[in-house]
């Protein structure tokens, strides 16, 4: 059973590290524009 876990912890582990970077860079660009007054 733990196996299975760690099976599919490996197969999404790029994925969610994927996620991640793009999120953290909508962050980075939400801030950005937040600094020179854009909006959406």
């Amino acid at each position: 059973c733990f196996e299975l876990e760690k099976h599919i912890e490996n197969d999404l582990r790029p994925e969610v590290e994927r996620l991640k970077k793009e999120l953290e860079e909508a962050r980075q660009l939400k801030s950005i524009k937040k600094e020179k007054g854009i909006t959406n």
